[in-house]
């Protein structure tokens, strides 16, 4: 198909390769980059009809995925407490108790859950401080704007009781 072939030309093309080499050309067609090179190296595929693009200097750089992955969240799947199979806030405190077993007073617990749990939305810092008050807890939720902290996290980010958004902090 022709509109799957395409010549840049009069680009600063960037490959990125060891050499740190610069092109003026790009070939791409049936979903590859087919050449890299010199303008002269790709005028016969403009005169066969491929679509041909001037980049009047503009810059093109290799394909850059952005597979929109959450950093954090996925660092903390990976390292914190795994409450992704949780169903329950009595499951999330079950787990908290064994992690808190096993780690060291002072020392933070991070944890992520991402489903909605089947009894109320979140646990408040009242069920946390039930399991630990020696520990400053943090639980993320899976859309990373809400979180659930203990009262010893509270105090240690110096977090006002009046703040806009914290919500669930009279319930017990």
């Amino acid at each position: 198909m022709e509109s799957d072939r395409i010549v840049l030309f009069n680009g600063n093309i960037l490959t990125l390769d060891s050499q740190e080499s610069r092109a003026e050309a790009l070939a791409i067609g049936e979903g590859r980059i087919l050449k890299v090179g010199k303008n002269q190296e790709t005028e016969s595929l403009s005169a066969e009809g491929w679509q041909s693009i001037d980049l009047q200097g503009k810059t093109v750089l290799p394909g850059f995925i952005d597979s929109h992955v959450h950093l954090l969240a996925t660092a903390l799947t990976a390292t914190g407490l795994n409450l992704s199979e949780t169903r329950s806030i009595r499951e999330i405190l079950e787990k908290l108790a064994e992690k808190a077993t096993k780690t060291p007073p002072g020392e933070w617990i991070l944890g992520f859950f991402i489903t909605h749990l089947s009894d109320r939305g979140m646990p408040t810092r009242y069920d946390l401080d039930r399991i630990t008050t020696t520990h400053p807890v943090r639980l993320f939720h899976r859309n990373g704007h809400l979180s659930s902290l203990n009262t010893k996290a509270l105090e240690i980010l110096k977090v006002p009781g009046d703040l806009d958004g914290l919500r669930g902090s009279q319930e017990r």
